[in-house]
């Protein structure tokens, strides 16, 4: 067997598919460095030393090629005491199948260097370079000549050492679709036919860039591959990619992870609910209007408390009589507010963060209103908001066991509402503005989740049910309504507009995640929806392209004349 000295970059925590990987290696290496990327914990030092010979810190960071590099630098000439040099990031997820099968193979094939499957498991995830290639100039001078800070080092290294006359081979080999020009097909390998590799290749390694969302589409895909891992008999224990991502990754890329998706049959049988003491924050801007919550809140299958915001005294008594319809409300309390910071500043001011960690959950809600929209928007918006959180009593039970049994659940929001993404899906992001005021907050106490990639992903209009302990940073700085501009509220760029695209990475900073909720007849519903535009939109697009291009066709020939 090759005598291999295997360098681990590790860029980020070392969560439990690290440990998992390093101990699958042991058996394909003589010597083992883990060339960590920052400060570790006591117990990440721990678990290393347990599946690693050395363990050193690079406090400058930068990307895994970086980490090798800083890591070569202990060992000059590493050709002179091993048959190879294998390089692994910590983004490497696996192995899914032993890795004697594709051990056993590459050492048949006469390669210089090799990797997994090339755009499936990339160069920045895992490779083997042998001794021919470890002795050559090529590979010295390109450690020691760049600055490794883009993602396409990988590919760089490759082109540099194939252009010395190296070989590069993978142990999948697939041609990549996008050369067929037909295949229409426009993603990276690894976002793309990833489920299909470990399915009928068993490919034993991936890199975590397969759950992220195309560079070219929204599109995850990282669904098929927790399907794929089923199908194929792997025992892996996916649960480890789970944590891994939901620590480490932007919640652009959980989207599409198994279970994030809470349905439940509106005329389903309610649950069995574990006792969780519950209350509803509801913000009563209109007053004349605080009958059409009354449906939501009969839902609630529990005992809760409703505490109530308004900057009209009048509601007061509104929502009392109100209240006196519903059989499981404990307790009423009201607080005015000063109208300011719409619905946000009343959750935020209205009641002291002790109140709020004093519940298990606590569910916030309001009624939606906008004199720059028109009033068959916003009430459907709304109306797909509410009814996807306490739309029956099938969904809140659904809700609340799943809060019940799982503790790291911070927050359940619905999905993005259909009439907004298809009207005006870039309205997610924000202006820069919000994107600006939201990083403001994030950094004034002093949290720092993981920086978003893709579309942010939040409840839109700022409706949720919430474990307080999870926002619990944000629920004890020191709020007051001047934080929120005076009405009229600017467009965008205030701390509501910020807050209301933060929260969930505010949960994610101290350890939780989120499940997305909705009714099994609206996900039907919203699929039919987005399938039809899709369809009559690209024909419709292509169809103004060919106008286009007859036009400035003839356009040039009149100038030409």
């Amino acid at each position: 067997m090759m005598k291999r000295l295997l360098l681990f970059a590790l860029d980020g925590r070392a969560d439990g598919h690290v440990p998992y990987l390093l101990n699958a290696l042991k058996p394909f290496r003589e010597e083992s460095l883990v060339i960590a990327g920052g400060l570790l914990s006591s117990w990440e030092e721990t678990v290393l030393a347990g599946v690693s010979d050395r363990v050193i810190r690079c406090l400058t960071g930068g990307d895994a090629f970086a980490l090798w590099c800083e890591a070569l630098r202990e060992f000059e000439a590493p050709a002179k005491d091993f048959d190879a040099l294998l390089l692994v990031s910590s983004r490497c997820i696996g192995p899914f199948f032993p890795l004697q099968e594709m051990f056993e193979k590459m050492e048949k094939g006469s390669f210089d260097f090799w990797g997994v499957a090339d755009g499936a498991s990339g160069p920045e995830c895992f490779m083997e370079i042998r001794r021919s290639a470890l002795e050559s100039p090529a590979f010295r001078n390109f450690f020691r000549e760049r600055v490794f800070r883009s993602r396409q080092s990988g590919r760089e290294f490759i082109s540099c050492m194939t252009a010395a006359g190296f070989r590069y081979g993978s142990f999948v080999e697939v041609k990549d679709p996008r050369t067929a020009p037909n295949a229409g097909i426009c993603e990276p390998l690894c976002r793309n036919i990833a489920p299909f590799l470990i399915r009928n290749c068993r490919m034993p390694l991936l890199d975590a860039a397969a759950f992220a969302p195309s560079d070219r589409t929204t599109t995850a895909r990282g669904y098929g591959v927790f399907r794929a891992l089923r199908e194929s008999g792997s025992t892996y224990p996916a649960e480890l990619i789970t944590d891994s991502l939901r620590r480490n990754a932007p919640l652009s890329h959980q989207k599409d992870l198994p279970e994030t998706i809470l349905t439940a049959d509106r005329n389903g049988e309610r649950e069995s609910v574990p006792g969780l003491k519950l209350g509803v924050i509801f913000h009563c801007h209109f007053p004349d209007r605080a009958g059409e919550i009354l449906p939501y809140l009969a839902n609630i299958p529990v005992d809760f408390d409703l505490r109530v915001t308004s900057s009209t005294p009048e509601a007061e008594k509104t929502v009392r009589d109100l209240a006196g319809k519903l059989p499981h409300v404990r307790q009423i309390l009201f607080r005015e507010t000063p109208n300011r910071g719409r619905d946000v500043a009343p959750w935020l001011c209205a009641f002291p963060a002790e109140e709020h960690l004093s519940y298990d959950l606590l569910l916030k809600i309001h009624l939606k209103g906008s004199s720059r929209m028109p009033e068959a928007f916003t009430a459907e918006w709304m109306d797909y908001t509410l009814d996807s959180l306490a739309g029956s009593p099938a969904l809140v039970s659904a809700i609340l066991r799943a809060f019940a049994e799982e503790p790291a659940l911070g927050m359940v929001f619905p999905p993005y509402p259909p009439i907004v993404t298809l009207q005006c899906p870039a309205a997610y992001a924000g202006h820069p503005a919000d994107r600006e005021a939201g990083r403001k907050i994030l950094a004034k106490m002093g949290l720092n989740p993981p920086p978003e990639t893709g579309m942010p992903v939040f409840g839109t209009g700022t409706m949720f049910f919430y474990r307080p302990a999870a926002l619990k940073t944000l629920l004890k700085a020191p709020w007051t309504p001047e934080d929120f501009p005076p009405e009229p509220l600017p467009w965008r760029g205030t701390a509501a507009h910020a807050m209301e695209r933060i929260v969930p990475y505010i949960a994610q900073s101290e350890g939780y995640f989120f499940r997305q909720s909705i009714h099994t007849d609206r996900l039907a519903e919203a699929f039919r929806t987005y399938e039809d535009r899709l369809l009559y939109d690209v024909p419709g697009v292509k169809a103004c392209l060919k106008l286009l291009l007859r036009s400035l066709g003839r356009r040039n020939k009149n100038c030409r004349g």
